[in-house]
């Protein structure tokens, strides 16, 4: 198995393993708060590393944009749903744990923006002159 396959093997298994724990972790008790953002967390890391194996694993340029395109979603979101779900099961309900948690979403919502009007990102360009990203 060469690096790039086991690189491919790792993002897969962390996208369904990562899924898959959000699921039952949010399908234990739909309703709790905590329970509902560790799923978007969970989510959040799946949504990276499902594409992000596509963007590495493809020898399709157009398919490496693409799946870059979409994996920079879930990246934006990480951060601010791991602090938050941080928050919920410390119990840190102050003023200032508030104020913090709005200001990552808010910093989270601006990337977001200018990833979708490509501000932020770009696509995918080959690496070591290999294939668009590796191979």
């Amino acid at each position: 198995m060469t690096l790039l396959q086991h690189h491919v093997l790792a993002l897969s298994l962390t996208a369904m393993t990562t899924l898959g724990l959000g699921l039952i972790v949010f399908l234990a008790n739909p309703k709790k708060r905590l329970n509902q953002i560790f799923g978007l967390y969970s989510l959040s890391i799946a949504w990276w590393a499902a594409p992000e194996a596509l963007t590495v694993g493809t020898n399709s340029q157009a398919v490496a944009n693409a799946a870059s395109f979409i994996t920079w979603i879930g990246v934006i979101f990480i951060a601010p749903t791991f602090l938050h779900t941080v928050f919920l099961s410390t119990g840190a309900t102050s003023k200032t744990a508030k104020a913090a948690l709005l200001g990552f979403y808010l910093v989270s919502g601006v990337f977001l923006a200018f990833h979708l009007t490509r501000l932020l990102t770009l696509p995918p360009r080959p690496v070591y002159q290999i294939a668009h990203v590796a191979s």
